[in-house]
């Protein structure tokens, strides 16, 4: 739901617990950061993207973690995306 309709979600703590996934886009160079997030029959995924302070080391890809925030969402040109601005990561 939080993708289908973000702005019900925007400014709302949130925590999820998942394995932390990095892409680089080859265009850009720009590295992003999601957690990966399996329901409870671990069938389905959904990769929530998570931005960290400047200064602050993600922590190793596929390491199963749990993220605290709030929920935000940016624009990237035409597309608006959504991520969590972690407050905690475990």
């Amino acid at each position: 739901n939080m993708i289908e309709k973000p702005n019900d979600y925007k400014g709302k703590y949130v925590k999820a617990k998942g394995v932390h996934k990095s892409y680089t886009d080859n265009k850009t160079n720009i590295t992003y950061h999601a957690i990966l997030i399996y329901d409870s029959t671990s069938c389905c995924s959904q990769a929530l993207e998570f931005i960290l302070e400047d200064g602050k080391n993600y922590p190793s890809t596929e390491k199963e973690i749990t993220i605290e925030g709030t929920f935000g969402t940016y624009n990237e040109g035409n597309n608006t995306y959504c991520y969590l601005n972690p407050s905690k990561v475990v």
